[in-house]
């Protein structure tokens, strides 16, 4: 259900044709197709939990009441090493962007990889690109340059029992701790990666810029969220995943 569901929103190639012509729209998708056959990694788990993450945004407002998320194309999948892009209205009408890469791995080898991949950048004075989007919350398509990138995730365990937890009360999960979790990690990591880029590049840098603005969203819907943290919190934010992705 939920792979259908992503499938139908996933952001298409083909649909960017007017923007990048359709020898490099092409040439993109083989890319993506020979990328395919060769990787092992992409699991019906991590699959699960980005197509519950996805509605639950949308259904419970997991990241406030002013976000909404777009799933990614299979390329930018793969090139930019995110699932989602987070869209976040600030009282001034301005998108924030960030991009998110789900996971639920437990391998501290692998997690650390997907980290350093930020660091990466940030040490590089980038940050990440996603080529085929389309707003949600805008009139805008085409390529982002240089949005912030983070990766949220809970082990295999976790996501069981958040799986129970959906089946018994889909549509009431407004008050479910592991939106805390979640929200933790990315505060978590914007906040180091936001102190890196300042101490590289200087806080007047357009990615320390960025970087601040992204901690100080995050970190003002989270603490909207503070309450959750007295129903079952403690125990969901020692899951192994969760522990792993924050700084």
């Amino acid at each position: 259900k939920y792979g259908k569901r992503l499938e139908e929103y996933r952001m298409r190639p083909d649909d960017f044709t007017d923007l990048y012509g359709q020898r490099e729209v092409t040439k993109d998708k083989l890319l993506v197709d020979k990328i395919k056959s060769a990787e092992t990694t992409k699991t019906e788990r991590g699959e699960l939990l980005e197509g519950i993450i996805m509605e639950q945004a949308e259904q419970s407002d997991w990241f406030g009441e002013n976000s909404t998320l777009v799933s990614v194309s299979d390329y930018d999948d793969r090139n930019a090493h995110g699932d989602l892009v987070l869209e976040l209205k600030g009282a001034d009408e301005k998108i924030t962007r960030i991009l998110i890469d789900v996971t639920t791995s437990v391998d501290e080898t692998k997690l650390n990889e997907k980290l350093s991949n930020s660091l990466s950048l940030i040490k590089d004075k980038r940050l990440s690109n996603v080529k085929y989007f389309q707003s949600e919350s805008e009139e805008f398509r085409g390529r982002l340059i240089n949005i912030p990138r983070v990766v949220i995730g809970m082990s295999p365990y976790l996501l069981r029992e958040l799986c129970g937890e959906i089946l018994e009360k889909k549509n009431q999960q407004e008050n479910n701790p592991v939106q805390a979790v979640l929200l933790d990690q990315m505060e978590s990591q914007l906040l180091t990666f936001w102190k890196l880029a300042d101490s590289l590049h200087g806080e007047s840098h357009e990615i320390t810029k960025k970087l601040k603005v992204s901690y100080d969203i995050i970190r003002g819907i989270s603490a909207k969220k503070n309450s959750l943290r007295a129903h079952g919190y403690e125990r969901k934010a020692r899951d192994l995943t969760s522990r792993l992705l924050k700084y």
